[in-house]
């Protein structure tokens, strides 16, 4: 992990425009129930998920299973509100603590960490919701971490740096 980019992450979370991003061309590739997927999520992963996609397009990846995977790739944070203190809590503890991750906070909707909960948590949940928005098993398994290994190291490459 780089320090100097979750600096930039939490300032862009903190200070980065409110308004929900517009989607340009990779629009075409969403169905309008998918294109709500999307539309769910706050809109500093909205922002951060058409990053990924726009990184992962402008270095030649066409596939769109691979595109979508990278618009809705963290969907499942979209399942309650995740405070900034813990997406930061979440960050550290994965940095200095990774065993602890994903065994803190409350899986119950409103529990003390609910939202820790889903940031360990996110990519199953969100497998869960494109299936349901009926995006295809190879979309599918590329949001849930498991999909095609060149493509899945190619969004988690980008999804790490951007």
């Amino acid at each position: 992990m780089r320090i100097a980019y979750r600096v930039r992450q939490f300032a862009r979370a903190i200070a980065g425009p409110q308004t929900p991003p517009d989607l340009g061309q990779l629009a075409s590739l969403l169905t309008p129930q998918q294109e709500a997927l999307f539309s769910a999520m706050a809109v500093v992963d909205q922002r951060h998920c058409l990053a990924v996609a726009t990184a992962l397009a402008a270095k030649g990846y066409d596939d769109p299973d691979l595109l979508r995977a990278a618009l809705v790739h963290d969907a499942g944070k979209s399942l309650a509100h995740i405070s900034v203190w813990e997406r930061v809590a979440n960050v550290l503890m994965r940095r200095f603590i990774p065993g602890l991750a994903g065994r803190v906070g409350s899986p119950r909707q409103g529990g003390f960490g609910h939202g820790i909960h889903l940031l360990a948590h996110h990519s199953g949940m969100g497998a869960a919701l494109a299936q349901q928005a009926g995006f295809s098993a190879a979309t599918v398994a590329l949001v849930r971490g498991e999909g095609d290994p060149t493509l899945q190291e190619a969004l988690n490459h980008a999804d790490d740096t951007h």
